[in-house]
Order: C-alpha cells, then structure tokens, then sequence
C-alpha cells in the first residue's frame, strides 16, 4: 500500500451548548431537544451529507432550518454529518466557521454536545452519542478551473469517531472532487482517496464510511472506481454516500445494514444548491457469515526491540488469504518491549492457516522490532495458530517484510 504524505491537521472543536443556552435565529429557535436511548445491542447510525453553499449571509438561520428539517426527516440521534462547501467565516454569533455554525444549529435541534472538525470547504459534525477522537485531512489533487481560488484543490477530511456507548472505532471522511469536465482529475482523485482511506484502515474498526460531493454520477468512471471498494447506499446524483466493502477492509469488525434511505429536500426549502442523501444503518457486532479471530503479537524482551514504526499483517490460509491490514490500538503504544498486543477482527474463512507476513514502514526513528511470535485464535472455537518468528525487523538486520511459516497449534 502507498504511504501517506502531507497530512494536515484541520481545526477541531467541540459545541456543547443546549437549546437554552445557544440562539438560532428563525422559526425553529424555540425547539427542545428530546433525549433519546439507543438499543445498545443494535445501535443504529444516521449518516447525512450537507452542500452549505447558498452565501454567508443568514447562514446561522439556514443551518437552523436544515438541523430541523434533518430533525423531522429522521427523529433519531444526529450521528455523523459531512458537508461540502463550507464558508470559513458567515454571519453567526461569534464569527465562527460554518462548520461550529452548523455543530450550533445541530446541537440545539438534536440535543448534547456536538464535535466538529473542518478544513478548508470540507466539515463533519458528529452527535451527542459518538466522541471526536482527532482528524486529518490530505490533499488529492488540483482542478485547471482558475476561477474557484483554493478550490480548485481538492481534499480529503477525515474524523475518527468512538461511539460512547459501543465504544467502536468509525471513520467518517467527507471530500468534493473536481467540477465540470475535469474527468481525468476526478478519477485520479477517486483513486487517491482509496489508496489512503485503504492504508488508515485499522482493526477492531467498523467500515469506513466516505461522503462526498463526486460531481459525477454513480454509472461514470469514478463511479466505477469506487464500487470496487466501496458500497454505494445512498445519492442524489453527484452526492454519495458510500460504506466499505469487507471483501477491500478485511479488518473491520462488524458489518453494515442499510435500515432505512431519503433524500432530504433542502433545495426545494432554498437551503442550499444541493439535496441532502441520509442513510440509517444498523450496525451488527460480528459477521454472522464470517470467521471471527484475535491476533496476539508478542515483542521479545531484548534491548530496543519495540517499534513505534506501523506494522502490517496478513494471513495466509490454504483456501484464501487476507489482504494486508494494519495493526494498531488507539491512545496505546503498541508493540513495546515485552509486551503482548492483540487485535480483534472479522474475514472470510481462510482454511487452515499455514503463514502470515508480517512487516512494518520504517516510519520512526526507532523503527527496528524484534518480534518473538504471533498467534492467531479461532474466536468460536478457541483453536490457535501459533506463529514463531525470533527475527528483526529492522533495515539494517536484514530486512523489514517476512513471511512467518506456522510451527504449531492448539
């Protein structure tokens, strides 16, 4: 897989008023938030993409009337909202960015705090019941439109969700690819943008889920390059909403049920230049159909043998094998000396497992890893492959990418 360059850090915030502390101006400004309780056996998601482009002025009022028109559509948890063609400065309290603005308009309409992150015309707003766990954006690529300024740079945001109930990990991206006739850039942006939604990829993640304006319909070129990894559940033409396949993002746990999908008219209500495609998606913990399984990495015990470089799995049974995946635990730091990491994650039936390969990116300066063993463990029934390995990883001890043939199992 590529390694990813040029992260830029977007700016990040967290809303946590209420209706009776924040004002939105126009007829909804008297709404009172419902609480509401998920079923936290079958928690659901409602994903929505927003245009905010119509002008900055009586942006405050807009963003009010769409919180409550996304309200009445689906009378559930806001969940995770992508938008495309966000002002940096409108005309509400403060002189905030339209993406706080509209984090404002949603917290009072649904209630709870409301984290936000934002770069350049790209936005994403989560609801009360998922945390902010960071965000990165990259560039992916340059459209020949001269007229449009900074935007004819296109790029990629993307925002790590926890579910505060679940605790699962989401990762929700937002984009706007090039306008008009510029196909060859579109396409080599999709590609982009599946090269380095793919290589973020972690375990113990749900699919990641890729909202965006594509300029371009689901039967074009673009469209074609994205249903190789990607499934589409929801558009309103060149607004997309498309969910991970598990067959490209083998390490996601669970899967995706697409419950329920519509098409908010925003235009129709002078919002904004664009409906707005919502999805509602149950989320069920493991497959039913698939083979469940735990990684354990053990790192030996010898001086400076833990790595803060990524490393990378794949394994290799004798029906199938996994396509690479990361291997990596949030606000931990894996793979220290001594230490036992392990990974949960869900694929198709392998066979009986015979090697993984096991490499990591030079990425640090303390790259080099002495890696002891790696088991795998049958989640169903307990069985184990166990994996010895008793090598460097390092480049200047013979390399950083191997294959690990199985020596036994229990």
């Amino acid at each position: 897989m590529p390694r990813l360059k040029s992260a830029i850090s977007p700016i990040v915030g967290v809303v946590r008023s209420t209706a009776g502390d924040t004002t939105i101006v126009g007829s909804h400004s008297q709404f009172q938030p419902q609480e509401y309780v998920l079923n936290t056996a079958d928690p659901t998601i409602a994903v929505r993409l927003m245009c905010a482009d119509r002008g900055r002025a009586k942006f405050n009022s807009r963003m009010g009337s769409i919180a409550a028109a996304f309200r009445a559509d689906l009378p559930a948890p806001l969940g995770l909202v992508g938008m495309t063609e966000v002002p940096d400065s409108v005309e509400c309290p403060e002189s905030v960015s339209g993406a706080e603005c509209a984090a404002r308009a949603f917290s009072v309409h649904f209630g709870g705090q409301t984290p936000w992150s934002k770069h350049e015309q790209l936005g994403a707003v989560l609801g009360a019941e998922w945390d902010h766990k960071g965000a990165e954006a990259w560039e992916l690529g340059k459209d020949s439109i001269s007229h449009l300024g900074n935007r004819s740079t296109r790029h990629l945001l993307e925002t790590l969700a926890v579910h505060r109930t679940t605790h699962w990990r989401q990762r929700f991206y937002v984009t706007h690819l090039s306008h008009g006739d510029q196909g060859e850039q579109r396409r080599d942006q999709a590609r982009r943008l599946i090269d380095l939604v793919r290589e973020r990829a972690n375990l113990n993640e749900l699919s990641p889920i890729v909202v965006g304006d594509f300029n371009s319909g689901v039967d074009s070129h673009v469209g074609e390059i994205m249903q190789k990894h990607f499934h589409l559940i929801q558009t309103s033409g060149i607004d997309h909403i498309w969910i991970g396949k598990k067959a490209t993002f083998i390490g996601a746990r669970g899967r995706f049920v697409s419950d329920d999908v519509s098409i908010v008219d925003l235009m129709g209500l002078q919002l904004t230049h664009h409906n707005s495609p919502r999805t509602n998606i149950k989320v069920e913990a493991f497959d039913e159909t698939g083979w469940n399984f735990k990684v354990a990495v053990k790192t030996g015990g010898r001086d400076y043998a833990g790595t803060d470089a990524k490393v990378y799995i794949t394994l290799i049974g004798d029906e199938a094998s996994t396509q690479e995946f990361r291997l990596d635990t949030m606000n931990h730091d894996d793979f220290e000396r001594g230490n036992t990491d392990s990974f949960l994650g869900t694929t198709y039936h392998l066979g009986e497992l015979t090697a993984v390969r096991v490499r990591h990116d030079n990425s640090s300066d303390n790259a080099g890893w002495y890696l002891e063993n790696v088991v795998v463990t049958d989640c169903a029934s307990g069985r184990k492959w166990t994996f010895a390995c008793n090598r460097w990883l390092s480049t200047d001890k013979g390399g950083i990418d191997f294959h690990f043939p199985l020596t036994g199992t229990s």
